[in-house]
C-alpha cells in the first residue's frame, strides 16, 4: 500500500481538480451570526413564558446551533 504525505495528497487532489480553497465571505458570516444571536435571544425569552412551547424553543436553539456549525464547515 502506497503511503502519501499530506503535501502529496494535497498536490494530487489539486491537480485532479478535487480540491479548491474555500472562500470566506465576511459579510455573510456577520449576517448569519446576527440572525443566530436573534434566534438564541428569542429562545431565551420564550423559555420565560408562563406556558412555553418547548418545540418552538428547541427548534430555535437547534437552528442557531446548526447555522453556527454550517459557518464553521
Amino acid at each position: 500500500m502506497l503511503k502519501l504525505t499530506a503535501k502529496e495528497v494535497y498536490e494530487n487532489s489539486a491537480t485532479q481538480g478535487l480540491y479548491e480553497e474555500a472562500a470566506l465571505d465576511e459579510e455573510e458570516v456577520k449576517k448569519v451570526l446576527c440572525m443566530t444571536l436573534e434566534d438564541f435571544e428569542f429562545a431565551k425569552r420564550a423559555k420565560k413564558d408562563k406556558n412555553p412551547s418547548w418545540r418552538v424553543i428547541f427548534n430555535a436553539y437547534y437552528d442557531a446551533f446548526r447555522e453556527l456549525c454550517d459557518q464553521l464547515m
